[in-house]
């Protein structure tokens, strides 16, 4: 065999490697660092997480993958629903003033409400269509116990906190949110994380991008979510619900765990063999 013949064979071997490791980093399998204690004690920080983007169905990227490039991600199949409990991983969009988005961070969070339920925490108790559901099992922080009341930004004017929030309803595919001045402060989140610029008139006109508007149909199933540890996590509380095609899979398992610096700056990057192969419940 020539050398130009083993170069060019070794080259398809590591192109069509590099090819299927794109693939199953795009549709299957991806890895996340914890980097907040917002899910303890179920995720740690330095937790390094496998997540099954395969879990719910097929979709595109909302990131050109190794860039920071911004895609629209898109649902191509979709086969199993979110069910309640699911440690879920998605896409969360910061957007500017002028509603451009600046940037995309990755979160994980508990999806505690479907579409169609209606939430509602009660002096930090939650309850979802009326009945009480309680933390986690794996948890040791039960939330809410020791914490200061916050404003909850979402909605905005409703006097909702992060103890006191609701009742609201998580939007399904299909709905028909009525734009006028008493709802519509509860659903310009909704439309701004879609993109859109939403304003109240003096007049008490409703206007979505420059245009009267008096309803909007949702093309997509919404979920609520909640950190595990409630007391120290931005969630659903703060900006509002998870697009269905935001969500890019349910967390796997723990793969890799690594401890933080402790206030004395000791401990950095102990292995937590203990923590190695942990399935997220």
């Amino acid at each position: 065999m020539s050398p130009l013949r083993k170069y060019l064979d070794a080259a398809l071997v590591g192109g069509v490697t590099l090819l299927c490791a794109l693939v199953l980093k795009i549709f299957v399998v991806e890895a996340f660092r914890i980097p907040s204690s917002s899910m303890e004690n179920t995720l740690q920080v330095g937790d390094l997480v496998l997540v099954n983007k395969l879990a719910y169905g097929i979709r595109t990227p909302g990131a050109v993958p190794f860039t920071a490039g911004r895609l629209t991600p898109h649902s191509l199949v979709e086969y199993t629903s979110v069910e309640r409990g699911d440690v879920i991983v998605f896409e969360f969009t910061l957007r500017g003033p002028d509603g451009i988005p600046a940037d995309l961070l990755y979160y994980v969070k508990r999806c505690v409400g479907l579409p169609g339920d209606t939430v509602e925490l009660r002096q930090g108790r939650l309850f979802i269509n009326g009945r009480e559901l309680l933390p986690p099992a794996t948890g040791t922080m039960p939330g809410f116990q020791n914490a200061a009341r916050r404003e909850a930004l979402y909605p905005h004017g409703a006097g909702f906190t992060d103890v006191d929030y609701g009742p609201l309803r998580v939007p399904r595919a299909g709905d028909t949110l009525v734009l006028d001045p008493a709802s519509a402060p509860f659903w310009f989140p909704i439309l701004q994380r879609d993109g859109h610029m939403a304003e109240i008139r003096p007049n008490g006109s409703v206007l979505v991008d420059g245009t009267a508007c008096s309803y909007i149909i949702l093309d997509c199933n919404h979920y609520f979510v909640l950190g595990d540890h409630r007391d120290n996590s931005a969630d659903s509380r703060m900006w509002g619900f998870v697009r269905h095609d935001e969500i890019i899979g349910e967390g796997l398992l723990v793969y890799w765990s690594t401890r933080e610096p402790d206030d004395r700056g000791s401990g950095w990057g102990t292995v937590r063999w203990d923590r190695i192969g942990t399935l997220i419940r």
